[in-house]
């Protein structure tokens, strides 16, 4: 891979956690957002800065956590500040999970 592609795939994944980490904190607070990875590390061995390569699962952690209808809610507003981070307009589609989403904004990004 080279240096170029390799700081890219950075890039965006650092833009993922940091969605992922406005999302929680902002709905359920600062002080939640580090139970929560303390809670998938322990239940699920999924650290914060393997869930980029590990977002099926983390998506299933969540399913797990907060219910099909709690973990939808969750990262479609992932996905959504996803897009904004990237200047990319969302449009939410009833049948993408999380995984869709960012694969789109991969091919756009």
């Amino acid at each position: 891979m080279s240096s170029t592609r390799t700081v890219l795939v950075q890039n965006f994944d650092e833009l993922l956690l940091q969605s992922i980490d406005e999302v929680f904190s902002g709905v359920l607070g600062p002080r939640f957002n580090g139970a929560l990875f303390h809670h998938l590390g322990s239940k699920f061995f999924i650290s914060r800065e393997s869930i980029p390569s590990r977002l099926q699962e983390f998506v299933l952690a969540l399913s797990e956590t907060f219910g099909v209808l709690g973990a939808g809610v969750f990262t479609r507003a992932v996905a959504q500040r996803l897009y904004t981070k990237l200047g990319l307009e969302f449009t939410e589609e009833s049948c993408y999970t999380l995984l869709d989403y960012v694969d789109k904004a991969k091919m756009s990004f």
